[in-house]
């Protein structure tokens, strides 16, 4: 008796609250999302020019002018480490978060 009971409210439900229509288009874009993606975009090229500058800094600045800098001037490897950890962070980032759209709307 409970499952028939249960089988009617289902129904019930099912006619009151049909299921929606499955389309593979991506949601619609929202009033700002166009100014946010240019300002996102300004933002990356920004942080990647400035680790880029801040790279070559590391190797054309001479070391008199900032003794700061002199041990990791003379440095091989971990001079770039820092420049070159922002831009691929990032980018790696962008590409994961691409690949998870492909991914769900697929």
């Amino acid at each position: 008796m409970a499952s028939h009971r249960q089988q009617i409210d289902e129904d019930i439900d099912f006619r009151l609250n049909p299921p929606r229509k499955i389309t593979f288009a991506p949601p619609a874009a929202g009033p700002h999302s166009s100014f946010t993606l240019y300002m996102a975009s300004s933002l990356m090229c920004l942080v990647s020019l400035s680790s880029f500058f801040l790279g070559v800094s590391y190797v054309y600045c001479p070391s008199d002018m900032i003794p700061l800098i002199e041990p990791i001037r003379q440095d091989d490897h971990y001079k770039y480490l820092l420049p070159l950890l922002v831009p691929v962070t990032a980018w790696f980032g962008i590409a994961n978060w691409v690949g998870w759209e492909y991914f769900r709307y697929s």
